[in-house]
């Protein structure tokens, strides 16, 4: 009943996906080029570091493919706070398995997005995986790393010790 109710806008959906161009030109490749490249990864510690579109400085990066890539989509920053805090909420949590569960998908996010080769080859052969966008797994990252830096922020203001503290009494 779900499928049949669906269909009403899926079946239009995949006729005009099959006239996109944009779906035509990334599949025409065998592997999926639309990455951000590794040189972006200086814009999550400093945002502006190739310039901003806003002011006209913005010097545009391209992958090893040639691909030009899209301002939003690699400045990967989420604030440094919250970069700085989010190894500490891993570390206060590292048993639990949703601060491992954002963890892997914070770097498995990050080696999607910067196109690391192995991860490369296996998204390709992923089905609309190898015609998506990669660059635009940096929400992902940014996402992760907030809720790792939250359980950083919880385990300091709940007024208990640490995990990763060692007490010696003297």
């Amino acid at each position: 009943a779900g499928a049949l109710l669906s269909a009403i806008q899926i079946v239009p959906f995949l006729e005009y996906l099959a006239q996109s161009e944009a779906f035509v030109t990334r599949g025409a490749s065998s592997m999926n080029q639309w990455f951000a490249p590794a040189s972006a990864i200086i814009a999550g510690i400093v945002p502006d570091f190739f310039g901003n579109p806003a002011d006209g400085t913005y010097l545009t990066r391209s992958n090893r493919f040639g691909i030009p890539t899209n301002y939003a989509e690699h400045v990967l920053y989420p604030g440094i706070a919250v970069v700085l805090l989010a190894p500490v909420g891993f570390a206060a949590r590292r048993g639990e398995w949703r601060a491992r569960f954002f963890a892997t998908a914070a770097i498995l996010s990050c080696a999607l997005m910067f196109g690391l080769p192995g991860v490369l080859h296996a998204a390709s052969t992923v089905p609309f995986l190898d015609v998506m966008i990669l660059s635009r797994f940096g929400l992902i990252v940014i996402l992760s790393t907030i809720v790792l830096a939250a359980y950083a922020v919880d385990r300091l203001t709940s007024g208990e010790p640490a995990r990763w503290r060692i007490d010696r009494t003297v």
